[in-house]
């Protein structure tokens, strides 16, 4: 049996049901699922939430939530030309109770239950947070043009596997400026 496995789930291709958990713990002694407002729903209506709670509680499924975003931020240079960075984002009013909330409520459709549920979840539900260097690993990536250009033919044949192309057929250049400062975006969520 392997120790730990985290998965972060894509709600349109990837499965988040109960007989994908449940294979999981077969080969897993641990299994951490990153989720959020959409992932919520999906394992709450394939699951249910008792069998959820169930997995929980004794500790062989973790659900983390996301503190923060991973984004682009734009600006606009004094010639013009549209310059991008990436940041993190963040909101205090986008907590973990209120994430929780979010996704049951979008289960469920019912505020109390959701209110309800959300406290039975809170404490057995813990948060995850991309870490301030993350940007800077991501502008290395992306300094990286063979890594880049591999990284688009991948990605070309993945959706159109009959499409064939070579690394030399693509321009690609990663440009640093230094006349835009980007500040840290700030998110408002409104209730």
């Amino acid at each position: 049996m392997f120790e730990t496995i985290c998965i972060k789930p894509n709600e349109h291709t990837f499965p988040t049901d109960i007989g994908f958990i449940a294979e999981n713990l077969l080969y897993y002694q641990n299994v951490k699922i990153i989720a959020g407002t959409d992932t919520l729903p999906i394992l709450i209506n394939n699951c249910g939430i008792e069998t959820l709670l169930e997995l929980l509680t004794n500790r062989n499924l973790k659900i983390l939530v996301r503190e923060n975003l991973l984004g682009v931020s734009s600006a606009q240079a004094n010639t013009g030309q549209s310059l991008n960075d990436v940041v993190l984002m963040s909101s205090e009013s986008l907590n973990k109770e209120e994430i929780i909330f979010r996704g049951i409520f979008k289960a469920s459709g019912r505020r109390g239950y959701s209110k309800r549920t959300t406290q039975r979840l809170l404490p057995l539900i813990d948060t995850i947070k991309y870490q301030n260097n993350i940007c800077d690993l991501v502008r290395e990536d992306l300094s990286n043009s063979d890594y880049i250009k591999r990284s688009i033919i991948d990605a070309i044949n993945f959706y159109n596997p009959a499409l064939t192309l070579r690394p030399e057929e693509i321009d690609y250049a990663f440009v640093k400026s230094t006349e835009v400062s980007f500040s840290k975006p700030t998110l408002t969520i409104r209730k």
